[in-house]
């Protein structure tokens, strides 16, 4: 009887170890996420106070090496001849 009760403590002992390993991990990560919505939310405030810059605009790669699907093809004729 005496090793059941004694297996009992170990297993309750060793419960309550993880139990505040878990809380311990818990609460690191609380304080953590909480200097990152500080630390966020400066920022932003940070950007709100600075005029706005106008943005530059960037072209893409299309626009640097446009297809052969964008040519103007009116000028063609012989799309017109193909019945001849």
């Amino acid at each position: 009887m005496t090793a059941i009760v004694d297996a009992a403590h170990e297993r309750a002992a060793r419960f309550a170890a993880e139990l505040r390993d878990e809380e311990q991990a818990f609460r690191e990560a609380a304080v953590r996420d909480s200097e990152q919505l500080e630390q966020s939310l400066q920022r932003a405030a940070e950007r709100k106070h600075q005029p706005e810059q106008p943005q530059e605009t960037t072209k893409t790669s299309r626009d640097a090496n446009p297809s052969w699907a964008d040519d103007d093809l009116s000028e063609h004729t012989w799309l017109e001849d193909v019945d001849e």
